[in-house]
């Protein structure tokens, strides 16, 4: 398992104190799947991570509203 400089500074970013409110979803769901994770789609915007015999299940974000 390699991470790439992407997948590097994305996992630095999550343990930065504070945490980034930056951190695109799609950066970190890219990261763990480097890393070995299983994905599965579930109801909703459910995804569930399994990773070294760990499943994590998380809600996807939703788009924010645009204004008008």
């Amino acid at each position: 398992m390699r991470l790439n400089s992407k997948h590097q500074k994305t996992l630095y970013a999550i343990f930065e104190n504070p945490v980034k409110s930056n951190i695109s979803w799609n950066d970190i769901e890219n990261m763990l799947i480097a890393l070995g994770a299983e994905v599965s789609e579930g109801a909703g915007s459910r995804v569930i991570f399994v990773f070294n015999g760990i499943r994590a299940v998380f809600h996807r974000p939703h788009p924010p509203k645009r204004s008008r």
